[in-house]
Formats: C-alpha cells, structure tokens, sequence
C-alpha cells in the first residue's frame, strides 16, 4: 500500500491536466492555475476521503474543483463590486460635499489595486504590518535585498499611480 505522499502524487499526475482543463473552461486560462493548485492543496487536506478507484478520483477532484471554481467567482463578483463603489467615490460632484480625506483614502486604495500582487505586498507588510525590511523579506520568502528593491519600486510605482488618479506629492 503507497503511503500518503505517493498516492498524492500519482492522484496529481493522473488528474491534473483534466482539473486543469475543467477550471480553463469556468474561470479562464490564467485563473485556472490557482483554481487547480487550491483544489490539489483541498485534495492533500481531505485524502484520506479520496476514493481508490481512478475514475472514480476524477470525479471527486472535480467536485472539489467546482467548489473552487464558485470561490473564484464569489471573489470576482467581490471585487467587481469593490470597483463599482470606487467608480462612484472618485468622481464626487460638487454637490456632495464629500470629505477629501475619504476621496484621498478611497484614491490611494485604488492606486494600490493597480499594484501587481508582491508590491502590494511589499508595502503591506512595511507600512500596514509595522515589519521591518528584514521581517518582510522572512515572510515573504525573499532576501532583504530583494525586499528593499521590491519596496523601493513599489513606492515609486504606487505614486505613478496617484499622479494619473490626479493627486500630487504632498496633497
């Protein structure tokens, strides 16, 4: 009888192109990577579930990755949501009378939306987290030096950001 890591393994290799394929088909070519990884990382959690026959495995790996594939689109629907607020809070009229700290904040959360994932991540862990750059760079699995360069571009390119959203260094 294999033991865990075997079996992991031989259910990744018989299965993966098919989770794959089926997450590319609801989601799209670039989120079904992540959709296949989360439904593999739910299968290693949940194996001892798994049913010993192969077709049989598809099915129960597919039913997992349906519940991925709802996932992902929950977070869609999320953040399409999120956009549509923004949209609306950006461009108050006059006639508001809205705060400009809640039109600033509400800019500068955009700005960092327009970030790739590790500068958002970067600046996270600096700024919200308290880390220093040594401690960010330990959570982020990089070297400091990494962490610096990465933190550096990503202020500079955060503040690209808030200059085309119309707000100036120091306003």
């Amino acid at each position: 009888m294999p033991d865990d890591d075997e079996r992991y393994a031989a259910l990744y290799h018989r299965h993966y192109s098919t989770v794959l394929r089926y997450a590319a088909r609801r989601v799209g070519r670039d989120a079904a990577p992540d959709v296949a990884a989360r439904t593999f990382t739910d299968a290693f959690r949940r194996l001892g579930q798994a049913p010993g026959e192969r077709r049989a495995e598809r099915v129960w790996l597919l039913g997992i990755a349906r519940g991925q594939v709802s996932n992902e689109w929950r977070g869609l629907r999320r953040r399409q949501a999120l956009a549509d607020r923004l949209a609306v809070w950006r461009a108050p009229s006059a006639d508001q009378g809205l705060d400009g700290e809640i039109v600033t904040r509400l800019a500068f959360h955009e700005a960092l939306a327009r970030l790739a994932g590790k500068d958002r991540e970067a600046l996270r862990l600096f700024y919200w987290e308290g880390l220093s750059v040594e401690e960010a760079a330990t959570v982020a699995g990089c070297r400091a030096g990494t962490m610096a360069t990465r933190l550096s571009r990503a202020r500079a390119r955060l503040r690209e950001h808030l200059r085309t959203l119309g707000f100036q260094e120091g306003s």
